[in-house]
């Protein structure tokens, strides 16, 4: 990621065991606490479980998992930095989110040469806060690769599969309950006996 003479960057920090990252602020949708997550079976190693967050199922992948660092015991206080790639929103799970950072483009300096992997695809720069202070930046659209967003949304498709399994069959249980209602009222209302109506006005005995 190239820069301009005084250019700034405008980045959301957040931290990942113990170190930490900055992203751009124009690539987050949202930062939200970590709440309950739904676990998926059979799911790709990062994704730590979908998030039901406005009518959408969300996967929520641990960034730690990912990145081969060592993950919390304890997801709580954590926090879920949302982002859109290809099209699909996506949870990215975090330590902790520690700041909105505006750094000048004099103080990033370019990704180190020696590295390799996946890392060299989503590792643009490193940037200088301070004296003791090294941000890594990140473009998060580059963190997955087309396999692993595939597996992601696979992993989505398959538990609204399920979860509409689970409603056609409660709606048909429910049918079912209410079909037989109106057979035991008529039992009911049978099986009790009546008693006689009074005689209206006719003819009287003398």
């Amino acid at each position: 990621m190239s820069a301009r003479a005084g250019e700034v960057y405008k980045l959301v920090v957040f931290r990942v065991a113990g170190q930490e990252y900055g992203v751009d602020i124009m690539q987050v949708r949202g930062i939200h606490r970590l709440e309950k997550l739904v676990p998926v079976s059979r799911a790709p190693h990062i994704l730590e479980g979908l998030w039901e967050w406005k009518g959408q199922a969300i996967p929520v992948l641990s960034l730690a998992r990912h990145f081969g660092l060592q993950e919390k015991q304890e997801l709580e206080g954590g926090r879920v930095i949302t982002v859109e790639v290809a099209g699909q929103v996506i949870g990215m799970a975090v330590d902790a989110v520690t700041e909105t950072l505006t750094l000048p483009a004099a103080m990033v300096a370019p990704a180190p040469p020696f590295l390799k992997g996946k890392a060299a695809h989503y590792v643009w720069g490193v940037g200088k806060a301070g004296e003791q202070r090294l941000i890594v930046l990140l473009n998060l659209q580059e963190v997955l690769e087309e396999k692993e967003l595939k597996s992601l949304q696979e992993a989505v498709r398959q538990w609204q599969k399920k979860e509409e399994e689970s409603k056609r069959s409660e709606a048909g249980e429910e049918r079912k309950v209410r079909g037989r209602l109106p057979e035991a009222e008529e039992q009911g209302a049978t099986g009790r006996k009546r008693k006689p109506r009074p005689a209206k006005g006719g003819a009287t005995c003398s």
